[in-house]
């Protein structure tokens, strides 16, 4: 750094003696430092003074820059991560974590310190849920109880910083409640992340009503489920029975599973005369 003025209006950067050697290129950039007030739109006209080696006045330069706009500060986004989870069954199982969702956070023109993310899922489901958890990788950010179908999550100012022009992608895990009666299996989890509050250039910015509010897929909560897993296909051979399809059905070590019923559609064509199990 060789000098620094003040700015109003216009200012002289003076007896700086800085010299260049024939033949080089030397890259000048100036920096301003603008306080939360100044808004707007700013744009320069450059002068550029010097003498050669031998005191003699170069004829001087002079440039326009091009407009740049000033903003109190940057802006954040959020959307679904591009991992998120499909929609599926998720087994209520003491103390373990089940991920619901993830949401990529993308700041624009400043870094956003995130300080709160609020989620909600139907108030239905509540009673399932034992704790909301937010982390940023592997990094646990906050965790939350559900009220009344509202989740906040309280972030220590600068555990969560976004880059200007940059994304992070957060995931928030669900520890669910045991199921201990047959009415309590089968509720539908859904989330949507309804506001949130960060800093951007020392501002502080809150959005508690989105446009856009990004809705995870719906995860249905059970005590159980079944696995079922191909061994093989059709072996081939005719004028007696063959395999079609072999499979091998597992029950989640959380309970046992009972099959009632099977049903399987048949697709392309084959000269069958019956089947049988």
């Amino acid at each position: 750094m060789l000098a620094t003025r003040d700015f109003n209006g216009g200012v002289t950067f003076s007896s700086l003696n800085k010299s260049i050697a024939k033949d080089e290129i030397v890259s000048v950039e100036i920096r301003g430092d603008f306080d939360t007030a100044a808004t707007g739109h700013l744009k320069t006209a450059i002068n550029i003074f010097g003498e050669d080696s031998r005191g003699k006045e170069v004829k001087s330069q002079n440039n326009a820059t091009v407009d740049h706009e000033i903003i109190d500060s940057g802006s954040l986004s959020v959307t679904l991560g591009a991992d998120t989870r499909a929609t599926s069954t998720v087994v209520a199982k003491a103390g373990v974590e089940q991920e619901i969702a993830q949401y990529r956070l993308t700041a624009t023109n400043a870094n956003a310190n995130i300080t709160e993310l609020v989620i909600s899922n139907d108030t239905a489901v509540d009673a399932r849920i034992s704790e909301y958890r937010l982390y940023d990788g592997s990094t646990l950010l906050a965790t939350d109880n559900p009220m009344t179908g509202t989740t906040t999550f309280k972030i220590a100012s600068g555990n969560l910083v976004v880059p200007a022009n940059g994304n992070k992608t957060l995931t928030v895990k669900a520890v669910l409640n045991p199921i201990s009666l047959k009415t309590q299996t089968g509720a539908q989890l859904q989330l949507t992340l309804t506001g949130y509050k960060y800093v951007s250039a020392g501002t502080e910015v809150a959005s508690s009503s989105l446009t856009v509010k990004p809705v995870s897929n719906t995860m249905t909560i059970r005590k159980t489920m079944p696995t079922f897993t191909l061994v093989s296909g059709v072996t081939g051979g005719q004028g007696t029975y063959q395999p079609v399809l072999t499979f091998t059905v597992s029950a989640d070590a959380n309970e046992d599973v009972i099959i009632n019923k099977l049903t399987f559609t048949k697709s392309g064509f084959c000269s069958c005369s019956s089947f049988y199990n």
